[in-house]
This record gives C-alpha cells, structure tokens and sequence, in this order.
C-alpha cells in the first residue's frame, strides 16, 4: 500500500499538539479521551473512507462556528482563562479539522493551528519536555513544507510536459520518493542548520555602543520627572497607557505592599512648583562587570530592623529623560551604561549621561521600606551623618515654609492640633498620614474652592485632589511640624502579567509620595494618597496580557540579546561541561578502572550500530537511481501495482518489450529519447505520452474491477 507521506507528517504534527495540551493540564480526562478517539476516527476516515464518502464543505464550517460560539459563550462567563479556553478551542477545532483534508492548504491549516496550540500552551507549562515538542514541530514543519513544495514543482512539470489541467497533475508523484531516507535526510539538514543558527546567535559578540546603536525611536513622554513638577502634570498622563517599563522580580516579595519605583527626589517646594535642592551630581564607580554600588550616606542605625533586598530585572522603554528607575533605595545596579550619576545630596536618584535612545535593560538589587505600622518611635538615636543632614534640612525648612501669611498661619493651626501629644517624629508623620487618608478624597478632577493657594485650596475648601495634591499637603504639613521632608515622583508597581511573570507600568502608573527624615530611621517613604488613587486605571485583557507577554519575550531574548546574555550562557555551558567531565571521571574512576571488562558490552553495541548504519548507507546507495521523468516513474507505478518490476539486469526497452503493451513501449521510446537523446519532447509528443499513461490507468481499473 502506498503512504501518503503528506498525512503521515499532518498526524505527527498533530500528535505534537496533543502531548502540548497533555503536558499543559489544560484539558480533563474525559475531554481528552474524546479528542484523542476523535482524532483515531479521523485516522480511519483519512485512510479508508473519504474516497467513498464526501462530506458537504458546509458540515466542517457549521461545526466550527458551533465550536467558536461554545467557547466564547464559556469564555464571557469566565469559567477559566483566555489562553486555557483557546487552548481547549484549537485542540477542539484540531479534531474537526482533520475530517476535512482534501488539498494541501488544509495540511497547512492544520500546521497553523497545531504552531497556535503550542503557543497557547507555552504559557502553562514549565515542563521540559515542552521545547522538546516545539523542536520536533519545527523540524515537522521544515519536513513538510519541503514535500508540499517538492509536490507543486512535479505538477508544475506534468502541467507543462502533458499540456494538461492541474487535476490531471494530481497522482504525478513518483512512488518511493517521499520515504524514511528522505525523512531522515531533511531532519539531518534541518537540525544541522537550527544547531548552527543557533550557535551564530548565542556566539557572536553583541555590540552595544557606537554610532550604529543609537537609532532614533520614538520616546516615551516622561512629564514630571525632570528637575522641577508642577502640581497637576503628572494628572495629566494618569490617562496614558503608553507602557514605560516591564519589571521581572527574583525570587518573592510577601506582605511589604506595593512597590515604588523611585525616580526623582525633590526638596524645594516656592508655592508653585518642586525642584531639586542640590543639582551637584557625583559619578558612580563602576565596581567591575557593569556594576554599580549606589552610595547611601543614610543608612538607618545599625540596630534596627531593615527591609529586605530584591533583585528585579528591569526592560525600559526609550524614555526622554536620564532618569534611572529604581525600587525603593537601590543598592547596586547592573547594566551596559557608560556612566551612572547620582545627586550629591545623596537622596538616592539616579541617573545616566542622556535620555536612552533604545530600551535598555538592567538589574537592580533594592532595599524595600519596612511598613510604617513595623517601625518603632524613637529618641535621641541618631547616625552621625543622618544627624548633620537632619539639621542642615530643618534649617532651610524653617526659611522656605514657615512664611507670615493666612495661609501659612492656618497649616501651621491644623498641624499644631493633629500632632498635639505626638512626641517622637514618627508619631506625628503617621498623624498627618492618617489624617489625610481619613478626611480626604481621590480625584484626577477635583473642584476649585477660594482657597489662598492650591494647598490652601485642598486642605481647608474642596478636601479632594490627585497624588501631587496630596503629597504636597504632607510634605508641607511634616515641615510645619518640624520634620524634613521631601517630595518623590515615580511609578508604582503597574499591572501584573500572569502569563509572563512580570509587572507592567504605564504612564498612567505615574505617582508621587513623600520621604521624611525620622529620627533614626532616616528616609522613610510615606505616601498619603488614599487606596484609590493607587490602582490602575484600567485593567487589560487576557489576550492583551498575553500578547504583551509574547511582545516582552521577543524584546528581552532576542532584540536586546546582550553580550551580558552570552557571558552568563557561557558560564552555564561551562558549568555544565565541567559537571559532565567530573561525572565521566567519577564513572571511570570508581567502576571502569576497576574492572575494564565492563566496557566490553558498550563497545559491541557501538561497534553493532556503526556496522548496521554502514551496511544501510550502502545499501541506500546501491538502491539509487538517476532522476527519472515523472511519465516514466508514473508507468513504473503502475506496473508495480500489477505486480511486474523491472529486473536490475534489464534495460528499460527490454522491460518494455518483455511487458508487450503499446503504451508501455510508446512511453518508454519517449523516456530513451528525452533521457539518452538530450531531447525535449514536442508538444504532440508529450499528447501521446499522456495518452498511453491514461490507457494504462484505465487498463489497470478494469483488471482491478474484474
């Protein structure tokens, strides 16, 4: 019986797909059995029954659209996730599919939704045997997509050869070209060719500086992070979605609350906008291999409990501004950065020489703030360091706010009456916190009261406001009450990606909070803004999360494949190969050495293996004939089919003499003149030709029907 090679390669790509959704856990039990018999059915069908029974192309595509409605109506009532109800959708649409296979461009739709399958089901499985599958399915695909084109050019050639229509075309194949030699041939080469693509990719250097790697893009806006703010800028992009940043964190983070992502520290505050105090930036040393140890002159004193450290990794979108976002205080940076600044002043914010014309991507290693409710009122203990800088902020506190107007006068009353009985600084930071949590609301549009400034405005008259608004007040207030303070902007933590394991930050991420300087502790961030003002504005979908997964992915392992990348590659690959050594060794050492006689078995079983392949190399070769015109290979078929081969001892007029039928000789004239005689066949040559290869055709199914 002849193989259809085309359908052995579908199925194979379909078992694929299936071992994807069992590795997955996606599908139950009973589910899968069905698929796995409807998929058996299809087999028999395919094989045994299709020529006898043609199914309406209408049945398949009413079939589908039930299978599209069913999940759909699952998918609203939210019964499981996107990508596990797509994934059940494709393998569903998968068994259909298979009833319906009649030309090659439904071999490719079944190629199409096995690749959406495996991609469906990346996302939920972390087994290994995973990219096992997907290596098997590109070398199916490669396999494939070579028979599909190999195909089309023979009926090409039959086309132009009879003259003929492509339906007269199909059945030109010769029989036996399609075959295991052949299969292992295209796998050889394409496994060959991955491994070396793959091999070019991870060895050549990555260039990371130049001319060349600085191409335009187009940035990211960053409104509120340069050295001044203005209250109401950053309400301005909370309706923004442009993504600025993709965080991946190492390890977990349990019960700290969200993250900050600290971008610029600002101390002075004139009534109307925030700008830095001190612009003197000091340049970070490079501690060797890219890495950067940030100086932190207001460590809290040694006896007091800190915050964890955390590593993340950072993917920063071109963004037009040098600032380096950081979670919290950072502790060391790595990334390919000429230079890395940081303020003089030491408030901890970092930033590189110019705004990033590319996404760059790099590490943070940051300390996170313990929870206020965790931190204990103290007095009297101070750093000698965290103690000068305390007086010299006050002094200049003192000068900025503590003005002679109405309504100064008020803030200071106000302030007066929610610290009363506060005695340590702590104490009376969290007072104002709460204060303003318990007595104010969350709005990006907030009303205008008659109020002397925006200040004024919000704390006595309209009692609402954004993040800018509230974090002012505080600051303001902390000074009122003696306490250094700053404002911070920043972003907080985004929206988590489930599906790839990362936060994403937008604009509309963008935040602002306070740091006061409390009395031993140092800086410690508070951040006055109610909850509501610090989720995101809009969730995403499952397919937008998943989409931006793979967007992610793509831009973190291939676009921005660093040397770093390949560094840290070799240094595993390294690893590994010394694993391996010492493990031949400890082998060698603790049982061959002892006793030779144990290799005796797996040199026979070599020896037996390189024999066989010789011996069917050989073989393979002694078997192998010159191309043959596909009417002559045609003919042969067909004579196989009846039971008469050609004798190798045979010449191919000899055969057809011995055989004895017009059309055999006839064709066989024609293959000695096109083959031996360099001759193209003319036009009513390849008629005849055509002729005969039809009369044997039917010749054979009339012997067949007898």
């Amino acid at each position: 019986m002849r193989v259809n090679y085309q359908l052995l390669i579908t199925y194979y790509m379909v078992a694929l797909a299936l071992g994807a959704v069992l590795l997955s856990g996606s599908m139950g039990a009973a589910m899968l059995t069905g698929i796995l018999l409807a998929t058996l059915a299809s087999l028999y069908f395919n094989l045994r029954v299709k020529d006898k029974i043609r199914l309406p192309p209408w049945l398949w595509s009413l079939a589908a659209a039930g299978v599209v409605l069913l999940f759909g109506l699952d998918y609203m009532a939210g019964s499981s996730k996107i990508v596990v109800i797509a994934s059940k959708f494709l393998t569903v649409l998968l068994a259909l599919k298979l009833f319906d296979i009649k030309s090659e461009r439904d071999h490719r739709i079944v190629y199409a939704i096995v690749f959406f399958q495996l991609l469906a089901t990346a996302t939920v499985t972390v087994s290994p045997l995973f990219f096992l599958l997907l290596a098997l399915f590109v070398l199916g695909a490669i396999n494939g997509m070579t028979v599909f084109n190999i195909s089309r050019s023979i009926k090409e050639q039959a086309q132009e050869h009879t003259g003929g229509s492509k339906s007269d075309a199909e059945g030109t194949i010769p029989p036996g070209l399609f075959n295991i030699p052949f299969f292992l041939f295209i796998v050889t080469v394409s496994t060959l060719s991955l491994i070396v693509t793959l091999a070019l990719f991870f060895i050549i250097p990555r260039v990371g500086t130049g001319l060349l790697n600085r191409t335009p893009s187009s940035s990211t806006a960053s409104t509120g992070f340069t050295e001044s703010v203005e209250p109401g800028i950053i309400g301005e992009i909370k309706g923004d979605s442009t993504v600025v940043m993709r965080v991946e964190i190492n390890g977990e983070r349990v019960g700290l609350g969200p993250l900050y992502f600290r971008g610029t520290a600002l101390e002075r505050f004139d009534g109307r906008r925030w700008t830095r105090g001190d612009k003197e930036q000091s340049l970070i040393p490079s501690a060797g291999q890219s890495l950067f140890k940030i100086p932190n002159e207001d460590e809290p004193h040694s006896g007091l409990d800190t915050g964890p450290v955390i590593e993340m990794s950072i993917l920063l979108e071109p963004i037009s501004t040098e600032v380096l976002f950081v979670a919290s205080r950072a502790e060391m940076v790595s990334g390919q950065f000429k230079n890395l600044w940081t303020d003089s002043s030491g408030s901890g914010s970092l930033y590189l020489s110019s705004p990033p014309y590319r996404r760059i991507k790099y590490r943070v290693w940051s300390r996170l703030p313990l929870p206020v409710s965790r931190l204990t009122p103290l007095k009297g203990l101070y750093n000698r360091t965290t103690e000068e800088k305390i007086v010299a902020a006050e002094d200049v506190v003192n000068k900025e706010v503590i003005a002679i107007t109405e309504a100064d006068r008020r803030l200071k009353k106000l302030v007066d009456e929610i610290v009363e009985g506060k005695e340590s600084k702590l104490e009376k930071a969290v007072a104002l916190r709460q204060y303003l949590l318990a007595g104010y609301s969350y709005t990006l549009n907030p009303l205008k009261g008659d109020g002397l400034n925006p200040t004024d405005d919000f704390l006595f008259f309209t009692r609402q406001g954004y993040c800018e608004q509230f974090a002012t007040s505080f600051a303001l207030m902390l000074r009122a009450a003696g306490i250094g303070s700053r404002l911070v902007t920043g972003y907080l933590q985004g929206e988590w990606n489930g599906f790839g394991k990362y936060y994403i930050i937008r604009q509309s991420d963008a935040h602002s909070w306070v740091e006061a300087d409390i009395d031993g502790y140092g800086w410690i961030q508070f951040d006055p803004t109610p909850p509501g003002g610090l989720v995101p504005v809009a969730k995403r979908s499952d397919i937008m999360l998943y989409i931006d997964m793979l967007r992610m992915k793509w831009n973190r392992y291939v676009i921005n494949y660093t040397f770093e990348d390949q560094r840290s590659a070799a240094l595993k690959f390294e690893g590994g190969t010394r694993g391996l050594g010492k493990w031949l060794k400890d082998i060698y050492e603790g049982s061959i050495k002892k006793r030779p006689s144990r290799l005796l078995l797996p040199l026979i079983i070599l020896a037996l293996t390189v024999a066989v392949l010789l011996l069917y190399l050989k073989r393979i070769k002694k078997g192998k004939r010159a191309d043959l015109p596909f009417y002559y290979s045609e003919m042969l078929g067909i004579l196989k089919s009846e039971g008469k081969v050609r004798d190798d001892s045979e010449t191919p007029m000899e055969f057809a003499l011995r055989i004895g039928r017009p059309g055999v000789i006839e064709i066989t004239e024609a293959f000695q003149k096109e083959r031996y005689g360099g001759k193209r066949l003319e036009s009513g040559e390849q008629a005849k030709v055509k002729r005969s290869l039809s009369r044997l055709k039917m010749e054979r199914g009339k012997g067949r029907a007898a």
